[in-house]
């Protein structure tokens, strides 16, 4: 089955998106993508598809050919990877109807076999225990919009791995196995409310953010609570594997006079026989009299 490559599909983007130009594959990505086409294939027609499939995946990402899209979802289909598959056969289906001129036996074939499939779609429900607005849903680090909740979100057969986030919210993750043609159910709890730093009391307002890609605390805003510096348990060695290593940690200063909201209770980071709590996120340290203040730690590793 051959390679036929979507040349009409980008004209047609390219006069709707106005100075778009055509994302046309260089060759040398044509090159590559064409080599692993042919050994996918060998490899398809003694039905290992578990080495095939990787390989039109990447093929396709190098050359989105609507002939490598079609055997990539022939390839899904024998791995099991139902619903792949039927949105693979679909896509193809457009795209063989939009050519030109169309591939009426390629959308027939994409067609029949997406039929096939349907009935044995796995699907995914959600509901969520206390909504909360910017509640964002991963499945598998797809994120899934609202609607599909509650219908079902289609999924391949198998353990999927869930992931909420919330602003101001501590996220939370799951996984749930699904079976063939299988609708499993989730529910999420109440997030729990996350640890925010909100201003610093240095004598200077400024306003900004908390957190962000440096991992550094910068302002919120201003707010009475309780005045701490907050101590990051720090690994000493990023190598080791095991990051709950308590002798591999050390408390390392990130900032100082903080004000964290009062309300928030102290836990402690380790349990009764010394050993540390996976459930912890933070303990506050005794009041000192040298600082003048109490001491936060977070059991997070800023670098």
């Amino acid at each position: 089955m051959g390679r036929l490559r979507p040349w009409v599909a980008c004209f047609v983007l390219a006069a709707h998106a106005a100075g778009a130009a055509p994302a046309f594959a260089a060759p040398s990505d044509i090159a590559n993508a064409e080599g692993l086409f042919q050994r996918a294939k060998a490899l398809m027609a003694k039905k290992k598809y578990a080495e095939a499939c990787p390989m039109l995946e990447e093929s396709y990402r190098l050359d989105r050919a609507m002939g490598t899209l079609l055997n990539l979802a022939l390839c899904h289909e024998g791995l099991g990877r139902t619903a792949s598959a039927w949105g693979e056969f679909k896509a193809v289906e457009q795209q063989a109807l939009a050519a030109s001129p169309p591939r009426e036996d390629r959308a027939k074939l994409a067609r029949t076999h997406a039929a096939r499939i349907e009935p044995k779609l796995s699907r995914v429900k959600v509901t969520v225990d206390a909504p909360v607005t910017g509640l964002v849903l991963k499945v598998d680090g797809e994120e899934k919009g609202e609607p599909l909740w509650r219908s079902g979100i289609t999924v391949d057969p198998g353990r999927r791995a869930i992931e909420v986030t919330a602003p101001g919210k501590k996220p939370y993750s799951t996984s749930v196995t699904v079976g063939d043609a299988a609708t499993e159910t989730v529910t999420i709890p109440a997030l729990a409310a996350l640890l925010i730093a909100l201003a610093a009391c240095d004598g200077k307002t400024r306003v900004g953010a908390v957190g962000g890609d440096t991992g550094r605390l910068t302002l919120q805003n201003v707010s009475l609570g309780r005045l701490v510096d907050i101590y990051a348990y720090q690994r000493i060695d990023t190598s080791v594997a095991d990051r709950r290593d308590r002798f591999n940690r050390r408390f390392v200063l990130i900032a100082e006079d903080v004000v964290v909201n009062s309300g928030i209770e102290s836990q402690s980071l380790f349990d009764a026989a010394g050993q540390e709590r996976s459930d912890a996120d933070y303990e506050f340290r005794p009041f000192d009299k040298g600082v003048g203040h109490e001491e936060l730690v977070i059991l997070w590793d800023n670098r």
